[in-house]
């Protein structure tokens, strides 16, 4: 009889670790992991379904014309710390998409990502058009505001460990 109660006990708590576990913000991206896939991977990824990681003279790994969230983003940035991704950026703006269809996509991303992590909302700004969620692992950060003339639009995803690591790093050297 005590093992039968001890087994429900067991049973019931994976139950609710597991809930806790899918209550996580989104961390896996196409085929990648923040803080697991490396860049070899993404790259071999994107060659694959006919896309190109380009990279520019500041170093940044982006993608063009990428499908996420039901939009489809002029820019998408891949930003990798000791070859592993560490931040996914997407980004659009009035220069590549009418101001009427980015205020729709706002509004719909918006409030997709608030339903699914309102639990995470961490209060940053006064302001309405840059929002933030974070659990444990992973930081989203929403934003829709003016940037050099003209309305702009992003979703950055960032693996909150590999942040960490590259913040105490950058300040070891103060």
């Amino acid at each position: 009889m005590i093992d039968m109660k001890k087994s429900g006990l067991i049973l019931v708590l994976l139950f609710l670790m597991n809930i806790c576990a899918s209550a996580q913000i989104q961390r896996n991206f196409f085929d990648f992991t923040l803080g697991v896939t490396t860049k070899k991977e993404v790259s071999k990824y994107f060659r694959k379904n006919g896309k190109k990681l380009y990279k520019d003279k500041e170093g940044i790994n982006y993608v063009n014309d990428l499908r996420f969230g039901g939009h489809i983003w002029p820019f998408a940035a891949f930003s990798f710390y000791n070859g592993v991704l560490s931040k996914v950026y997407f980004a659009d703006s009035e220069n590549s998409t009418e101001r009427e269809t980015l205020d729709i996509v706002w509004d719909t991303i918006k409030k997709n990502i608030s339903n699914k992590y309102s639990e995470y909302y961490a209060p940053s700004r006064s302001k309405d058009d840059y929002l933030i969620y974070r659990d444990n692992n992973t930081t989203i950060q929403l934003s829709y505001e003016f940037s050099y003339g003209s309305k702009s639009l992003s979703i950055m995803y960032i693996d909150e460990y590999i942040f960490n690591k590259e913040y105490k790093e950058g300040s070891d050297e103060l």
